[in-house]
């Protein structure tokens, strides 16, 4: 039984990708994070992509075009959610990485 529960757990920490891949600009996307560290006081966003519009990313307004950018923001808690929101984006990729 404890062989199996590690098991399990061994296999969900190698499957978490700390990576939002958005290949469909025209749909909002949110997804809720929980942090690895204990009492967490900042979190880092990496966005890479190409798009055909405006978007926001956690309200951040975000241009179109290229974008190769990386925010760091305060943050006392240990989930977040990330959220995507299109404002006139419609085509093209956002790779959005994460860490606490």
């Amino acid at each position: 039984m404890k062989t199996t529960i590690l098991i399990s757990v061994l296999l969900l920490a190698a499957c978490s990708d700390r990576t939002i891949v958005i290949n469909d600009l025209s749909k909002p996307v949110e997804r809720m994070v929980i942090s690895e560290r204990e009492d967490p006081f900042n979190y880092r966003l990496l966005i890479r992509g190409e798009t055909d519009g405006s978007y926001k990313v956690n309200r951040i307004d975000l241009p179109k075009g290229s974008v190769d950018t990386s925010f760091l923001i305060d943050w006392y808690a240990d989930t977040l959610v990330i959220k995507y929101e299109p404002v006139t984006a419609k085509h093209g990729h956002l790779r959005i990485r994460y860490n606490f």
